[in-house]
């Protein structure tokens, strides 16, 4: 009988926590730096073409850190961009001295924005699938998250 009661008090209480967080919503913590919902832009089915990674990085401590590099398997190289309005279009520029997230602050990686330039992928991918990003602080350290590919855009807490 106290089994049964157990039993029912954790349906119950699995029922009052609501529907399951999508798979995308995840949180990854390295000290002061919460960096959340890591996702990519689909890259053409042609490997030689770049795909993007965006995310959240918020700052729970008292000084400033910065996003000094990125990288991964499973591309040749990771760039840290900046796509900025030049007049005669859009052109992606290169951020040269990390992304600075200040003390108590948030920066949004996204399409349009901040973002993270991938080049020479080692293979086609899909969507749904992911790729291993290793993320270099100036204080917090080094971090590995995992970047799904398909996600939803992390400016829009609605999706």
């Amino acid at each position: 009988m106290v089994k049964q009661f157990a039993q029912a008090g954790l349906v119950a209480l699995a029922a009052l926590a609501g529907p399951a967080l999508p798979a995308c919503a995840v949180e990854y913590q390295l000290g002061h730096m919460i960096i959340e919902r890591p996702w990519g832009a689909l890259p053409p089915s042609d490997t030689s073409q770049p795909a993007y990674a965006f995310f959240t990085m918020t700052n729970l401590g008292d000084v400033e850190d910065v996003l000094v590099s990125a990288a991964t398997t499973a591309a040749d190289s990771a760039e840290l961009l900046r796509d900025t309005d030049h007049g005669s279009g859009r052109r992606f520029v290169p951020v040269e001295h990390g992304i600075a997230v200040p003390s108590g602050g948030t920066v949004v990686l996204a399409p349009d924005g901040l973002h993270i330039c991938i080049m020479g992928l080692d293979a086609a991918l899909a969507e749904g699938d992911s790729f291993p990003m290793t993320l270099h602080f100036e204080a917090a350290g080094t971090i590995e998250v995992d970047v799904v590919l398909g996600g939803p855009d992390p400016s829009n807490p609605e999706e």
